[in-house]
């Protein structure tokens, strides 16, 4: 048919809309009889077309939801999103055309998403599940009159997705060269002394495990300047509660140690020192720093920080 007029195109365009959420808005729809509705060109004269639900779901919907689908597949491998880490499972929800819950074309949307969220992960290489449900999200979670809570009401979290560290670390000081323990203060941002750590063998926890890995460091204070060894101890999996942040530990914590020496920085008069952290990929960095004063010509060859990149990854938790 050969629309001849601009009167008839737009009587068209503007009603076809509608049909179309008809369509999918009807629960009792069979496939297989080619549901079909008629769309009138005008009002004056009784003529129409017909509009085949089947038509609508091959070459409409269907490239609707391979965009879709693409989207969600293309994260997969978005380092800005996920690091270096791999999503175990992709959970699909609801359905962006508001499709009557329960309909044959609902059904069908499913089965046509989970094959399309299928074929992305497959052309990605990756190993990541899928599941494309066919109740909404509200249904899901949604209590029953008895006061029952649904299968899935306690898999849900609330919360900001973040990294966080995945074990407890803990820190003392000693000298370089004797191995002897020392004192030290931990200061605050004004240099205010926050906590006093004695000579006993005892750990300042600085990083906590299930904890973002904080943004900042903090200052701490020997009593007289020399080479000092930032001695570092990292809790073994198995304790089993996490202690408070800048709480004293044991010394004879049991857990991996490693250490930052301060030999080979450059020597300066000075007894503040600056412990920092950071993330480094999806691994965790911590840096031992101090302040320069001199010549300025004697720290080109010899620095005024020292790191110790702790190959222990980072994880992922809500926050």
């Amino acid at each position: 048919m050969i629309f001849q007029s601009l009167e008839i195109y737009n009587n068209i365009y503007r009603n076809l809309k509608p049909c179309v959420v008809e369509l999918f808005e009807k629960k009792q729809i069979k496939f297989e009889h080619g549901f079909q509705i008629q769309l009138n060109i005008n009002t004056k004269c009784g003529c129409s077309i017909s509009i085949f639900l089947r038509d609508i779901i091959e070459v409409c919907l269907m490239s609707v939801i391979e965009s879709i689908s693409g989207d969600i597949t293309a994260s997969l491998t978005n380092k800005k999103l996920f690091g270096n880490y791999v999503p175990k499972y992709i959970f699909v929800f609801g359905d962006p055309f508001n499709l009557a819950q329960g309909s044959m074309i609902h059904i069908a949307y499913t089965i046509i998403m989970k094959k399309a969220i299928d074929d992305g992960v497959y052309i990605k290489e990756k190993d990541t599940k899928t599941f494309v449900l066919r109740k909404s999200i509200f249904q899901l979670l949604e209590k029953f009159l008895s006061g029952k809570k649904t299968y899935m009401f306690d898999r849900f979290v609330t919360g900001t997705l973040c990294q966080v560290s995945s074990k407890t670390y803990g820190m003392r000081i000693s000298t370089y060269f004797l191995g002897k323990l020392i004192p030290f203060t931990r200061l605050n941002s004004d240099g205010d002394i926050k906590n006093t750590i004695a000579d006993d063998g005892s750990y300042l926890v600085f990083i906590q495990k299930g904890k973002p890995v904080p943004t900042k460091g903090f200052k701490i204070q020997i009593n007289e300047p020399k080479n000092i060894e930032l001695e570092i101890i990292q809790l073994e999996s198995s304790t089993s509660t996490v202690p408070d942040k800048y709480t004293l530990l044991h010394g004879n914590t049991p857990g991996a140690h490693c250490s930052i020496s301060s030999s080979k920085l450059s020597y300066a008069n000075m007894n503040k020192w600056v412990v920092e952290y950071e993330q480094i990929s999806n691994n965790l960095s911590i840096k031992l720093s101090k302040g320069c004063m001199g010549d300025t010509n004697y720290f080109i060859y010899y620095p005024y920080y020292s790191t110790e990149n702790i190959l222990e990854p980072l994880t992922l938790a809500y926050i």
